[in-house]
C-alpha cells in the first residue's frame, strides 16, 4: 500500500511479529491447506514538528503493540469463523496441538 503524505517529517518501524499459521478452506489452489509465513507489520508516521528528542516517534513506546500483534500472531494457528473445520481446530486447540486465534472477517497474508 502506498501512502501520500502532507508531513514534514516522517519515519517509518517494522515489527516482526513472528510465524504464524492460516487456512482459507475456501480456496480453489493450496491456500486451502494449512501453511505458515513469518509475519511483520510496517508502520508509517509523520508530524509536521518533532519532539523534544528530536523524533517523529518514541519507538519505546510501541512496545505494548508489540507485544500485543505477537500475542495474536507468534506461534498461532489462525482461522476464519466460516472455515467449515472449525470445530477441529477448536478440538487441536482444547488438546494443546495449536494455539487458535479465530479472525471473524478473513484470514491470510494477502488480507
Amino acid at each position: 500500500m502506498v501512502q501520500t503524505s502532507n508531513y514534514k517529517y516522517e519515519s517509518t518501524k517494522i515489527i516482526p511479529l513472528g510465524s504464524c499459521a492460516f487456512r482459507q478452506p475456501y480456496a480453489q489452489s493450496h491456500c486451502k491447506f494449512i501453511h505458515g509465513y513469518r509475519l511483520q507489520a510496517k508502520f508509517w508516521f509523520g508530524c509536521n514538528e518533532l519532539d523534544a528528542n528530536n523524533w517523529v516517534v518514541d519507538f519505546g513506546g510501541l512496545k505494548g503493540l508489540k507485544q500485543d500483534l505477537e500475542g495474536m500472531f507468534d506461534h498461532t494457528t489462525v482461522v476464519w469463523i466460516k472455515d467449515p473445520e472449525l470445530p477441529l481446530f477448536k478440538m487441536l486447540n482444547e488438546k494443546g496441538v495449536i494455539d487458535l486465534r479465530i479472525l471473524e472477517d478473513g484470514v491470510g497474508i494477502e488480507k
